[in-house]
């Protein structure tokens, strides 16, 4: 064989073993450990972080007859630290793994550090490689991030599970919050035109205790609102439910009635729910207006109403109309009060209008309280259920 074959053979063999040199920053599964929620406090006598990471335990998930309900399915570990990353770097002190974050579902901060600000935290998580953007933002109201990383639910084996499904449920059939993603809340903070809103998330009440920590209610709790990257206030109950409506995010709820003799003695269920915000400029001022259109059908009736009747429908659209009415009105008159847009009313007219954006998006937060805002809304009623005429 010639020189240059044998050069040729030899350069082969060389990127061959190149390719198939394996992962060079690999780590194996049995060195990780996997986190599945974190949550981030404040500690305001050291002004530094706690940082509490809610780890899968293997043992825990075990289904071999030695191990299965003996364990835990999660740990709970904390570390602090003057910044997230040095935090997370101390706690190879007391865990004996490298934690990953690849799989954290959700992140909850403490209300304390949310109203002093959340840029810090957004800046890790985006910077990271390692971290999700999609991972789901909460607020602990009233209480510390780790009281909730620390609870147990009776129903799951995986804690984090256990939140995600009721945030996601809540959102699809009460719509009395919202659901923001890490990447949501960077594009709002660096969007002059709409402020960021997160669910809030607390303990209902406590079930037991157990070794792992307190077992009890994990309840979604009302919406948070910011201005910029500060917690300032909430929205609760219809207010919130206002406020969905008028982001255009409802997917169903109740809304109950009242009958002739008998108060909330109908409920409403709400199928369909579209909102669309307008804007015009009168005398260079900005004026809003809000369309709302909602379908829906009777799902319960508790009183003597002849739905067979075209007049007792329109009597109930009437009803359901106001109500809505006055459920988003509220909504935008807490938001004026507390200076915030986080429905985008400056987004809507920065789009239709940008110079007149540019005159009021310097002060926009200020200036939007005293802008106008008309709702008017369409509610119909498609059906009656399984029946128009009660057995009553």
């Amino acid at each position: 064989m010639s020189l240059k074959r044998w050069l040729l053979l030899g350069m082969m063999c060389m990127t061959i073993t190149l390719v198939f040199s394996g992962c060079w920053n690999r780590r194996e599964l049995p060195e990780l450990a996997i986190i599945t929620a974190m949550g981030i406090d404040l500690n305001e006598d050291s002004n530094e972080y706690l940082i509490t990471y809610q780890v899968v335990n293997p043992q825990g998930m075990s289904k071999t007859s030695g191990t299965q309900g003996t364990s835990s399915s999660t740990i709970v570990y904390r570390s602090t630290g003057t910044s997230i990353f040095e935090a997370i770097r101390k706690s190879s002190e007391n865990v004996p793994r490298q934690l990953f974050f690849s799989h954290a579902q959700f992140i909850v901060i403490g209300e304390n550090l949310a109203r002093k600000g959340i840029s810090d935290i957004i800046d890790f998580f985006e910077r990271s490689h390692e971290a999700r953007l999609s991972s789901y933002f909460l607020v602990a109201r009233g209480m510390k991030a780790e009281d909730i990383i620390s609870a147990t639910d009776p129903l799951e084996k995986i804690q984090a599970k256990a939140v995600i499904g009721e945030f996601k449920l809540t959102k699809k059939l009460w719509s009395h919050n919202v659901i923001w993603q890490v990447d949501d809340i960077i594009r709002a903070l660096n969007d002059p035109g709409i402020d960021p809103t997160i669910s809030g998330i607390r303990l209902a009440n406590k079930i037991a205790e157990s070794s792992t920590g307190p077992k009890a209610n994990i309840e979604i709790s009302g919406v948070a609102l910011f201005k910029g990257d500060k917690l300032i206030g909430w929205l609760d109950g219809d207010q919130a439910r206002g406020f969905v409506r008028l982001s255009n995010t409802m997917k169903s709820t109740i809304t109950m009635l009242d009958c002739n003799e008998r108060k909330n003695g109908v409920s409403i269920e709400t199928t369909r729910s579209k909102s669309q915000i307008k804007v015009r400029i009168v005398n260079s001022k900005p004026s809003f207006h809000v369309h709302i259109l909602e379908e829906g059908i009777v799902s319960e009736m508790n009183c003597k109403l002849p739905l067979n009747k075209a007049d007792t429908i329109n009597d109930l659209e009437r009803l359901w109309r106001s109500r809505i009415e006055k459920e988003v009105t509220s909504a935008i008159n807490a938001m004026k009060k507390t200076h915030v847009d986080p429905s985008g009313f400056g987004l809507v007219l920065s789009r239709h209008n940008p110079k007149i954006w540019d005159d009021w998006s310097g002060n926009w937060s200020t200036d939007f309280s005293d802008c106008p805002v008309t709702v008017t809304v369409e509610a119909t009623i498609q059906r009656t259920g399984m029946r128009r005429k009660s057995f009553m």
